[in-house]
């Protein structure tokens, strides 16, 4: 890691949100009270001396590792409860080994390890009681059996005083959590559906920026028209507005030098001549290094440099509305006017002349600062993809947690509908990204520079809709109905307010007309007089309407003119296709984008009202009681009722099984729930139980100094154990930094209170302990480190707490203890890379080596459902190129016949599946630079660089899904269909043939060397390009169908694309693995073969053959465009070594937090993530239920 990043990590709140750094507050003031409270059970004499003061230790311990479980008030419950059991089982454990050995402490090693080796393994693959809170249950049955063993063999009293240790926690919580008003996971549902709406809006306007950019790059230098001119000077407004509102100065990008006195009024009053509403200038994202683009030169009047590059010259032009070729839409202002007339009545009826001469100044164009800004772009983009992945994982796991909140049942449709929208947001902005900075070249430029101002009110349009639907669910708008001042108005009525608009489905376009024209006339101006005047709900909906009605006429205005700029001759011949596939797949992703919103906008505006409705009521606090209670004890004691009342047939059939059947039922049961990771669980049950017995042992027989205290080590170490030793490098260093930490501040504390008497000396320690718990979470929530703040408060505890009652620190048993504490946490390294190495960075690249494979099965499962002529694959052979499998998470019991609901429902969930892996691997990546760097440098290089091109591989099946399901119709699929399921199943056979040579073997990679054959994917990619072409070609001449052949033509963008990234996914596997590839006998040989079957198939005679068709069936033109699109994916995915640690290394803070410690690989387990892969063709099992749970 670098030490910059390092540095902003030791900095708490660095460059956070305001919402963050105050529920980093508000959780860490939580901690620290609950900490604090349980003090209270060591300074209160009354407790002190009825209890043990191991009580207070234990009780902070149990309370600490609760408390850092979850945020949710809920789960928080639910923790707590499960603490209860397994302190519990422990002593139910303890007591019966305790009367069972009493004297002979030794014997109960034959207890102790049966029962961790059991236990440990059902926890690491349970759900009800995971792991690291079940494993708890080891310090009550190891403090009653060695440390603190009753001196009689019956005597149950010191059995129920630390039971009281698992119950006032969660009394403690419980009370805490009413008093401070604690969240529920609904209410960080919410919060994080806002920061996704606030990081989308992000993402369109840095696509907004990238345009403007894009736009200056397509311009010949020197500027040859008034158009060209006045776009630059609209950008220069627009691009550096914030850099020219205070001092203009050399660091701006464009500088416009206006001497005109009349300009410069016009400036002062902020209405720029000329300049389309739509271009004006606005508060905008932070600025880019925009100073790298231009350097300035100013031109004659012919248009020409006079001078030399830091030389200054004027030239006076003429710009002339009616010389330039776009004219801007209308701008209706909220109120339904032209923004054209109220800017008239602003600067005191003065209308603006058609023609004006002014002062322009032009530019020349600095290639190496267009590069500079385009890095910039690609970084902010990535990391705003990481930061939406994240967000987008956490809400999943708090939509989980908020189904269990059934008091909020009516709420749940609206999450569920929500979380689907947000996370297919997630991917059209994955595919727009892709599509705007990494494949729009300067040629495509100068096509999108007709349509460049309507895209971007296009863009302005969707980013005001977003800001609205932020403050919608963040309730910054009131309904009418909860507005104080319309309450107490006679004269206003809700009712009517509704009747002319239905607000439920204003993604109809008629209800869209209808909201237009309402609030355009006069009446509704006098009704929504008031709900604009209070800022409501009702309001805010109405103002989305018409930005909803500008996003359409917005899309008809660009079809107009791409259909006047369309020229079917030259439109989709050879030299033009490569272009206008790009330009085509833009377009329609960002079109189907702006209108798929409407029903993003329909439902976070019901949840808000719905929400309003929640707030009048009730605190949830007590409903949660009173409902749990109804639902626990009540319902319980109804189905009771009525079972009882319930007569069977004295024939009911009986399910009659054999004993073979039961053996093996009960065994696969065993294996997997026991065995799962029996290597761990042997391991950690033995230390644990020789290492018990060896302590007691040198307690009874020994009084040599260095062996007191010596039962710490033995709790540290079934504490710090984990059944993951990967990072092993990472945590020790966190486990030692805290336990030297929480020493020596524990040290501190217990001396500073030892200097006084009561009460201040309880006032002092009680401060002391939440001063430092307090600053300890600040410093380490919600950063890498996190569990730092763990392993800080079990040696401050150990130190500071045992002092307390003799009130009497001594310096050697606080070293002695820290020794210990250290002591267990190089024994748990030890006997990991003893006893169960594991590797991350081997684990990764396993990983990498799988990925692929689940990508192309997704793939086959998109395009059999998609573009396969049912005719010539019938639906029960279709499953043939996707075997279902959990390591594509595709479903064994996949229907034969699927509808189009179906059917994307499925293809949705495997995508989530996927993107959910990314996360995991990029936390791999993170822990394998402590085992690689700095020896193996090179190695991480090729890892990091593997898992950026995998990812844009996926990002590339997003794009394809997006166009090929959610914007081309059904009717031109099956035409496609029909000409190119053929070869589709070749590519199909192809890429699953490379994808499961290469895994079959996963496990001689790591012995022998390895061979596969060629890829010829590529190949057969040119054929398919080359019949969809020909199709295009073919109804040039159809303008009512022209959209349509849009979207056909980026289908190819979109599988060209995809089979270029994933050949060179290959070639970085086979570079990595050291694998030998050999050609293959079968050459594929389409064009040769095929050629002369096709035209005659296609029956085009000779004389009508134009000189295009022959073109598109010139395998050379093809192989051509093939090449030079390869150029550009290895130039985008081949970022610098320094961009790429700046997008991995500024995300870390929260990308390797894991939410519960180790429950990550509960998940990972089932899905084979942790396992090495020795036969993937012959796994049939079904996909996790749970995999890809956000607190992964």
């Amino acid at each position: 890691m670098k030490i910059k990043y390092f540095l902003k990590d030791l900095i708490p709140f660095y460059n956070k949100p305001k919402l963050e750094i105050q529920r980093n507050l508000y959780y860490s003031f939580f901690i620290s009270i609950n900490l604090t409270l349980s003090v209270l059970f060591l300074v209160i004499p009354v407790f002190r001396n009825f209890f043990n003061v191991y009580f207070a230790v234990f009780n902070t311990l149990f309370v600490c590792v609760g408390v850092q479980s979850s945020q949710s008030f809920y789960v928080l419950i639910k923790n707590q409860f499960r603490i209860l059991l397994s302190v519990i089982i422990g002593l139910v454990v303890a007591y019966i080994s305790h009367i069972l050995t009493f004297n002979h402490v030794w014997t109960s090693v034959f207890i102790t390890q049966p029962f961790i080796f059991i236990t440990s393994g059902i926890m690491i693959e349970s759900t009800l009681l995971p792991y690291n809170i079940g494993k708890l249950m080891y310090i009550p049955y190891f403090n009653l059996v060695y440390f603190n063993n009753p001196s009689s063999r019956f005597d149950v009293i010191p059995f129920l005083k630390f039971l009281l240790t698992g119950v006032t926690p969660l009394f403690l919580v419980l009370v805490t959590g009413i008093i401070f008003n604690m969240e529920f996971s609904s209410t960080y549902f919410i919060q994080t559906s806002k920061t996704i709406l606030k990081t989308n809006r992000k993402f369109v306007s840095i696509i907004e920026r990238e345009f403007e950019i894009k736009t200056l790059e397509a311009i010949n230098y020197p500027l040859k028209n008034s158009y060209q001119k006045n776009i630059v000077k609209n950008l220069t407004n627009r691009i550096d507005f914030e850099n020219n509102k205070n001092n203009l100065n050399e660091n701006s990008p464009i500088i416009v030098n206006q001497k005109d006195e009349e300009d410069e009024q016009l400036k002062k009053k902020k209405i720029s001549f000329q300049i389309p509403i739509f271009l004006k200038p606005k508060n905008q994202e932070p600025l880019s290094p925009l100073n790298y683009i231009v350097k300035k030169v100013h031109l004659n009047d012919n248009g020409s440099p006079t001078s030399s590059l830091n030389t200054e010259f004027t030239t006076t032009s003429t710009i002339d509305k009616k010389s330039l070729k776009i004219k801007p839409p209308p701008h209706l202002n909220l109120n339904g006017e032209n923004q054209e007339v109220h800017d008239k009545h602003v600067i005191g009826k003065e209308s603006i002349s058609q023609s004006k001469t002014i002062t322009t100044t032009t530019t020349t164009m600095n290639n190496d600062g267009f590069n500079k800004t385009h890095n910039f772009f690609k970084i902010t983009m990535e990391k705003l993809n990481i930061v939406s992945s994240r967000n987008l994982n956490n809400m999943e796991k708090y939509l989980v947690e908020a189904k269990k909140e059934f008091w909020n049942i009516d709420l749940f449709g609206y999450f569920n509908e929500l979380s689907y929208l947000l996370e297919t947001n997630h991917k059209k902005l994955l595919t727009i990204n892709t599509a705007v900075l990494e494949n729009i070249g300067s040629e495509t430029s100068q096509t999108l520079l007709e349509i460049l101002p309507h895209l971007n009110t296009l863009i302005s349009t969707l980013v005001k809709i977003f800001k609205i639907m932020e403050k919608q669910i963040g309730k910054k708008y009131k309904p009418a109905q909860f507005t104080t001042q319309l309450i107490n108005d006679e004269n206003f009525d809700t009712s009517s307010f509704f009747q002319s608009i239905d607000m439920k489905n204003i993604s109809d376009i008629n209800d869209l007309k209808k909201g237009k024209h309402f609030l355009k006339s006069t009446e509704s101006i006098q009704r929504i007089s008031n709900l604009r005047k209070y800022k409501t709900l009702e309001y805010s909906q109405y103002k989305i309407l018409i930005c909803f009605d500008c996003v359409d006429k917005t899309i008809k205005d660009i079809n107009n003119i791409l259909g006047e700029v369309y020229d079917p001759e030259t439109s989709f011949s050879v030299k033009n296709i490569d272009e206008e596939t790009r330009v085509n797949f833009l377009i329609s992703a960002f079109k189907k984008f702006s209108k798929d919103q409407k029903v993003l906008a329909s439902t976070v505006f019901l949840l808000s009202h719905k929400l309003w409705d929640k707030k009048s009521g009730r605190r949830q606090h007590i409903t949660m009681i009173t409902k749990t209670f109804s639902k626990w004890y009540i319902n319980i004691l109804k189905i009771k009722i009525k079972i009882s009342k319930v007569d069977y047939p004295k024939d009911f059939p009986q399910f009659h099984i054999t004993l073979k059947e039961r053996f093996k039922i009960i065994w696969k049961i065993i294996e997997k729930r026991v065995l799962g990771k029996w290597r761990y669980s042997l391991s950690f049950s033995i230390g644990v139980s020789v290492f018990s017995i060896i302590y007691y042992e040198l307690k009874i027989h020994s009084n040599f100094i260095l062996f007191r205290n010596l039962a710490w080590a033995v709790i540290t170490y079934s504490l710090v154990s984990t059944p993951t030793v990967g990072a092993l490098t990472f945590y020790s260093i966190l486990r030692v930094i805290g336990a030297v930490l929480g020493s020596i501040l524990g040290y501190a504390c217990a001396e500073i209170y030892s200097r006084t008497t009561d009460p201040g000396r309880a006032f002092i320690f009680t401060f002391s302990t939440f001063l430092f718990t307090f600053l300890s979470c600040v410093m380490t929530r919600a950063k890498s480190f996190e569990k730092l703040v763990t392993f800080f408060i079990i040696s401050f505890v150990v130190i500071a707490f045992l002092a307390y009652p003799s009130n009497s620190p001594s310096v050697i048993t606080s070293l002695l203890r820290m020794m210990h504490i250290l002591f267990a946490v190089l024994l748990v390294l030890i006997i990991s890379l003893l006893f169960s190495p594991f590797y991350e960075h081997k684990q990764l690249k396993l990983n990498l080596y799988q990925f692929p494979f689940k990508i192309t099965q997704s793939f086959n499962f998109l395009i059999c459902n998609t573009l396969i002529d049912p005719n010539v694959l019938p639906a029960e052979s279709r499953q043939l190129f996707y075997r279902a499998s959990k390591f594509n998470y595709i479903q064994q019991s996949l229907p034969i016949e699927m509808n189009q609901k179906q059917f994307k429902e499925l293809l949705s969930k495997q995508l989530n599946l996927l993107r959910y892996q990314i996360p995991i691997q990029r936390t791999l990546l993170f822990h394998s630079r402590y085992e690689l760097l700095p020896f193996q440098k090179s190695k991480y290089y090729h890892l990091r660089r593997l898992l950026y091109t995998e990812t844009k591989l996926f990002h590339s099946l997003l794009a394809l899904e997006f166009i090929t399901i959610s914007a081309l119709p059904k009717k031109h699929l099956n035409e496609i269909g029909k000409l190119i399921t053929n070869n589709l199943l070749k590519l199909m056979s192809e890429l699953d043939y490379s994808t499961r040579s290469y895994m079959i073997n996963i496990r001689s990679t790591l012995k022998n060397e390895r061979i596969v054959q060629e890829n010829q994917s590529k190949k057969i990619c040119n054929e398919i390009a080359r019949d969809i072409g020909e199709y295009i070609y073919k109804n040039r001449y159809d303008r009512e169908s022209l959209n349509l052949l849009r979207y056909c033509s980026a289908i190819i963008f979109c599988l060209i694309s995809f089979i270029d990234l994933f050949n060179l996914v290959f070639d970085k596997v086979v570079k990595l693995s050291k694998t030998t590839v050999f050609k293959r006998n079968d050459h594929l040989n389409i064009y040769s073969q095929q050629q002369e079957e096709e035209e005659e198939e296609l029956k085009i005679p000779t004389t009508m053959k134009s000189p295009h068709i022959t073109e598109l069936m010139n395998e050379n033109a093809i192989n051509e465009i093939m090449e030079k699109r390869d150029h550009q994916i290895k130039k985008e995915t081949d970022i610098p070594d320094n961009l790429l640690d700046n997008i991995i290394d500024s995300t870390n803070d929260h990308d390797f937090k894991d939410e519960v410690y180790f429950n990550t690989t509960d998940n990972l387990d089932e899905s084979g993530e942790f396992e090495i892969i020795t036969d993937i063709i012959n796994d049939q099992s079904s996909p996790p239920k749970n995999i890809g749970s956000p607190s992964q």
